[in-house]
């Protein structure tokens, strides 16, 4: 826990994976998690408004930390 090691979640375990909680849960949980998860819909609306997304090649839902397409290609373009 003392090293930074990104590697470790290259291939994570099934504990690894389980005990991966951003905000942490209960009575001491993360007292902006609120705030964060609204600048990130915001965010994500105004991405969304401003460029449009095509799937190029459709890849396959892989599951590391995140549900990830994996071979997936996406091409952007902004809306003018």
């Amino acid at each position: 826990p003392d090293v930074y090691r990104p590697s470790r979640w290259i291939d994570p375990s099934e504990k690894a994976v389980n005990t991966l909680q951003s905000f942490s849960v209960g009575r001491r949980g993360c007292l902006g998690k609120r705030l964060a998860q609204a600048e990130i819909r915001n965010v994500i609306a105004m991405v969304c408004t401003e460029f449009e997304f095509r799937c190029e090649e459709k890849g396959t839902p892989t599951f590391t930390v995140l549900l990830k397409p994996s071979g997936c290609r996406i091409s952007v373009r902004r809306i003018d």
